[in-house]
């Protein structure tokens, strides 16, 4: 098995079926088609809603591989 692409955050995607299960999604995204496991997509019924959230005017930029929260939990982020 391997990956060939990914999704950004906040990309729009179009979804285009769903397993028997409901735990992943056939998605299309600009130049791809796949399957993405349910739990790692928003779904939401407005445009208007999606908008709201990519355009917020609070928002973080991380720049390093990790970052510490609130929760002193610390996450380490993939190469971009």
């Amino acid at each position: 098995m391997f990956q060939e692409t990914a999704v950004g955050a906040a990309e729009p995607v179009l979804i285009l079926h769903h397993s028997l299960d409901k735990q992943w999604y056939l998605v299309q995204v600009y130049n791809y088609c796949g399957w993405v496991s349910a739990s790692d997509l928003a779904v939401t019924k407005s445009k208007v809603t999606w908008l709201e959230y990519v355009n917020a005017d609070k928002f973080l930029v991380v720049t390093g591989n990790r970052f510490l929260c609130n929760s002193h939990m610390q996450y380490r982020l993939s190469p971009a």
